[in-house]
């Protein structure tokens, strides 16, 4: 039987071994990363060790919120600080990561389990506030007045990215001064994964439910792009998801009458849209644009900036190039033109070939095409082709903005978070 005193120093080695074991995990980390040979990886741990050169152990706060991002983030940071111990000899069983939990109102459960778990496992300094953001960052910078900069996991395409002017930006007013550093900012989707996998980070249990993005209980959803037919795995496993930019497809987009002006991490959310239109005609000067006008207007009423337009000629690879790096920059694409009955009208083709899905006849939209053509007396089997879409596409119907009948008579082809709609500004306009 155990006394007392031996119970006593069981439990002292137990933790001490603990400590010693999560310095060398770090150590391996981050040998692990640095001979990967993967630029991608490399430097967002390069940019980790610069800030942990610059600010120092103590004036780092990483935010960790359970999401995959930041998990990457974090293990980033636990790598980089093993090996800044280990060089300049200091013991980094007495140097923790210091994290902050800003704990949503309407959390998922299994998130906050998943990040106390992460807090004990990794030996975490977290401070969990559920003030919101403003108020939550003023508490931790009070706590722990030697911040200098937060470490967030922030990527190109997320709401806030485009206000940051690289992986070290400063805050604005009227947030107190500080840093963002955000290690991982140009990483595809797929790198996250590539990641997490390639070096066994453990991540929240959510994510194997069929969740790409994760916000709060009330406007995320399993992302549908990976739902199946099959009852017994009704998803696939989340990098199973081919195509980035349909990450948040589980995530409610807000709509027109939302605030759009929630603030985060010092930043304010202006969501941005851009436009391409597509046509040899309005490139040779035989047609003027009468689109991108009433574009950037109907956008701005919706609390959405028209920020990049591009005039593309009727070519596939051109448009499926434009598409790619469009969808992946913005949050909302819309497209304007080539989508007639013609030889000429490619776009359908092209977001085929952007988003790698092949095409179908969705039948709705050919009986659409059908009645509004024989109701004309124009009807002509060539326009039954305008029913071919990408795989992944679905209609969006709407309110005649013209005659005011429930749905117009061509709905708009969402295709990703690209919206594709009819060149003609009567159709168009409509």
């Amino acid at each position: 039987l155990f006394n007392f005193s031996s119970i006593l120093l069981y439990l002292i080695l137990y933790f001490f071994e603990l400590r010693c074991m999560d310095m060398n995990d770090g150590l391996r980390l981050d040998e692990r990363v640095r001979s990967s040979g993967d630029e991608v990886f490399i430097s967002a741990l390069e940019a980790v060790d610069s800030a942990i050169r610059v600010f120092g152990p103590e004036g780092l706060v990483v935010a960790f919120n359970g999401g995959k991002d930041a998990t990457v983030v974090l293990h980033l940071i636990r790598a980089s600080l093993a090996r800044y111990c280990a060089d300049v000899g200091s013991d980094s069983t007495n140097v923790s990561v210091k994290a902050m939990f800003l704990q949503d109102p309407h959390e998922f459960p299994e998130v906050t389990e998943f990040v106390q778990k992460e807090a004990l496992r990794c030996r975490l300094s977290l401070l969990t506030h559920s003030l919101g953001y403003v108020d939550g960052l003023r508490e931790v910078l009070q706590v722990l007045p030697n911040t200098r900069a937060f470490v967030l996991g922030t990527r190109v395409g997320d709401p806030h990215a485009d206000q940051l002017d690289g992986v070290f930006t400063p805050s604005t007013a009227p947030y107190p001064p500080f840093i963002r550093v955000c290690p991982i900012l140009r990483w595809k989707y797929r790198d996250v994964w590539r990641f997490i996998r390639g070096f066994e980070i453990p991540y929240c249990c959510l994510y194997n439910q069929g969740y790409t993005s994760l916000g709060n209980r009330l406007d995320t959803s399993p992302n549908p792009a990976l739902a199946t037919k099959d009852p017994e795995r009704p998803f696939l496993p989340p990098w199973a998801l081919v195509h980035g930019d349909l990450e948040r497809e589980g995530r409610r987009k807000k709509e027109a009458n939302d605030v759009v002006s929630d603030e985060k991490f010092g930043m304010l959310e202006i969501r941005e849209a851009a436009m391409i239109v597509i046509g040899n005609e309005i490139l040779q000067g035989g047609m003027a644009d009468m689109n991108v006008r009433p574009t950037a207007v109907a956008l701005r009423r919706c609390g959405v900036r028209l920020s990049f337009v591009a005039m593309v000629p009727d070519n596939v690879n051109h448009i499926a190039e434009v598409v790619r790096d469009l969808s992946n920059r913005f949050e909302v694409v819309v497209t304007s033109g080539g989508i007639g009955p013609t030889h000429d009208d490619v776009t359908m083709k092209s977001l085929a070939q952007a988003f790698g899905e092949p095409l179908r006849r969705d039948a709705e939209y050919e009986k659409r095409i059908r009645a509004h053509y024989e109701t004309e007396g124009t009807f002509h089997d060539k326009y039954v082709t305008m029913a071919d879409i990408p795989q992944i596409s679905r209609l969006v119907f709407h309110k005649d903005a013209v005659s005011e009948s429930q749905t117009s008579g061509f709905p708009i082809v969402k295709t990703g978070n690209v919206y594709s709609l009819p060149g003609i500004p009567t159709y168009y306009l409509r």
